[in-house]
């Protein structure tokens, strides 16, 4: 897994301040229109073009094969069990 620092941003969903992504592939620095997953909140996002983070739109998930729609919904698991775990 690679770790990049990100310039600030909140998710659209909670507001919490996201400054970095983790990518599970090794060496992948985010793009725009790449995705991901705010570790706060687990919500779905995609960075836009100027890699601010919008809420994933639906037709963009559903386009998602079923592997990866899984891969999508075990790390949302990971994120939701170990806030659970905090609170």
């Amino acid at each position: 897994m690679t770790t990049t620092k990100m310039g600030h941003d909140n998710c659209p969903i909670c507001k919490k301040t996201l400054d970095a992504v983790t990518s599970v592939l090794p060496g992948k620095i985010p793009a725009p229109r790449d995705i991901t997953i705010c570790a706060y909140c687990a919500a779905l996002l995609q960075f836009y073009d100027d890699m601010t983070l919008v809420k994933l739109p639906k037709q963009v998930y559903d386009s998602f094969d079923y592997e990866t729609r899984a891969m999508i919904l075990k790390a949302q698991k990971v994120i939701i069990n170990s806030r659970l775990q905090i609170n």
